[in-house]
């Protein structure tokens, strides 16, 4: 296989020998569907408390290691839900200088008999 040579969002390039399929994400995917779009990631991080760590960090790079690629016009903002001490997301759209928040999750647990 010859591998394919990519940026990351740090500018670092970097050799890629697997297949790795990349979802790139824009506001209207977000808007109809984001659930979809972060719901695989919302439920990582609640598995795995490290990966918490890596997304309050580096939002971008850590959606990208996972497949998903956010243009520069999106940003994400992570933190912790203080009741609940589970990740949050707010996804928000940058235009000009203007900042739209787009939506804003975080994963819930429900359970009945």
């Amino acid at each position: 296989m010859i591998p394919t040579v990519y940026s990351d969002p740090r500018g670092v390039q970097q050799k890629n020998y697997e297949y790795a399929e990349y979802r790139t994400l824009d506001a209207e995917v977000i808007r109809a569907d984001a659930v979809e779009c972060f719901g695989a990631v919302l439920a990582r991080c609640w598995i795995d408390k490290s990966l918490i760590g890596d997304m309050i960090e580096d939002p971008h790079y850590c959606l990208l290691q996972q497949g998903i690629v956010l243009p520069k016009f999106l940003d994400i903002d992570v933190e912790i839900h203080k009741e609940t001490n589970r990740i949050q997301l707010q996804v928000y759209e940058i235009k000009g200088n203007q900042i739209e928040k787009i939506c804003s999750l975080r994963l819930s647990m429900l359970a009945s008999s």
